[in-house]
């Protein structure tokens, strides 16, 4: 199952898409799309709303994102919302022709009320 929020600005203005995805019973994983010209504070700001959202009105235990290795951006972006480097997934995302690895991201529930909450 997918479910998509929209991130808004105050001007209700759609700055990005955060898609999540059931894994299994505790975990999900989710797929931030952020629009060029609102990453920075807002995105960061986006992620708290998103993250406090899944701890208070979820039971998952852990929230995992898959991000290709050619765009490092987006895991810099996962690290500084708090997320750990878990491993990489050899040669699983084709982008351009090009196969590309995945680094995975997590984040528990207990790191997630700490850095939240």
């Amino acid at each position: 199952m997918h479910t998509g929020w929209f991130l808004h600005t105050e001007d209700d203005e759609v700055c990005g898409l955060w898609m999540a995805e059931m894994r299994n019973s505790i975990t999900i994983e989710i797929h931030p799309m952020i629009l060029k010209e609102f990453r920075g504070k807002k995105a960061y700001k986006g992620a708290k709303e998103f993250f406090t959202w899944i701890t208070k009105n979820t039971k998952y235990e852990k929230v995992n994102a898959e991000i290709a290795t050619c765009f490092p951006n987006a895991k810099m972006f996962a690290v500084q919302c708090g997320m750990k480097l878990e491993g990489t997934i050899r040669r699983s995302f084709k982008k351009n022709g090009e196969i590309h690895d995945q680094w995975l991201l997590g984040i528990t529930r207990e790191e997630l009320e700490a850095r939240y909450e």
